[in-house]
């Protein structure tokens, strides 16, 4: 619960002006993010990898207004992809299973995309998740690494 409140919080609080102008066509935000997750890609970087990266985040990100003219991210990327896990749950009879949403899992925490998050909002999220969870960092990485 009190985890909720944590992130309905970080969320009011990144909300404010975030008023940016959603498109589909890619921008030269979502350029630059591209060009940063790239940046931390070992091996292939050819046009397949850049094009599942426009695809599957940045143009989705920018879409919403989640990355910044630098090509950061606004914490907002990062709450959305732990809240988009869904989970089956048992049987509902006739074989049937449903599926809701996982709680996400704060040890380990999920790092990847922390690592392009603005470092004031990534730094404030954890010091936020560290009040209720353990929280260490999936990859390894210090927690005070975390942000762009």
């Amino acid at each position: 619960m009190r985890a909720a409140v944590v992130i309905a919080a970080l969320l009011a609080l990144t909300a404010c002006g975030s008023g940016a102008k959603k498109s589909t066509a890619p921008s030269n935000a979502s350029e630059r993010c591209t060009e940063r997750m790239l940046a931390r890609v070992k091996g292939d970087r050819g046009p397949m990898v850049r094009s599942y990266v426009e695809r599957t985040y940045c143009n989705r990100f920018a879409h919403n207004g989640w990355v910044y003219p630098d090509g950061t991210l606004s914490i907002k990327a990062h709450i959305w992809l732990m809240n988009g896990y869904a989970c089956s749950s048992g049987s509902a009879g006739g074989g049937q299973t449903t599926t809701e949403p996982c709680k996400p899992s704060y040890d380990p925490l999920e790092c990847g995309l922390l690592h392009f998050v603005r470092k004031s909002e990534a730094q404030a999220y954890i010091h936020e998740l560290q009040k209720a969870h353990r929280v260490t960092c999936d990859d390894g990485t210090p927690l005070s690494d975390l942000g762009a």
